[in-house]
């Protein structure tokens, strides 16, 4: 697996384009992405040692994408991004997906 590559996958520009200056500043390989679709696609055709997503991507099942990766033996840490003071309908959402993965 090769460490220093991190997959980001957020709706917003802005924390994608800080994430990566200031993820690249220390050495780390980042790919950006605004939307959910090719991340599966993306995963399977390379190695990445991080997956930071936000989990409230209008198509995302993060539950579902963490139970495809196991499933498929693809080996990535994911962080999801959630922003403090966030509802109570984006903690419904996330939190399920989590179950029985954490």
């Amino acid at each position: 697996m090769s460490e220093n590559q991190i997959l980001i996958v957020d709706r917003d520009r802005a924390t994608r384009m800080a994430l990566s200056g200031a993820l690249a500043a220390c050495c780390y390989d980042c790919k950006a992405l605004e939307s959910e679709r090719s991340v599966l696609e993306l995963l399977r055709t390379r190695e990445y040692g991080l997956l930071l997503v936000d989990p409230m991507l209008p198509m995302l099942d993060l539950g579902a994408l963490m139970e495809t990766l196991a499933a498929e033996a693809i080996e990535t840490a994911t962080l999801a991004l959630v922003a403090a003071g966030e509802n109570d309908a984006t903690w419904e959402k996330v939190l399920p997906g989590l179950a029985g993965v954490v």
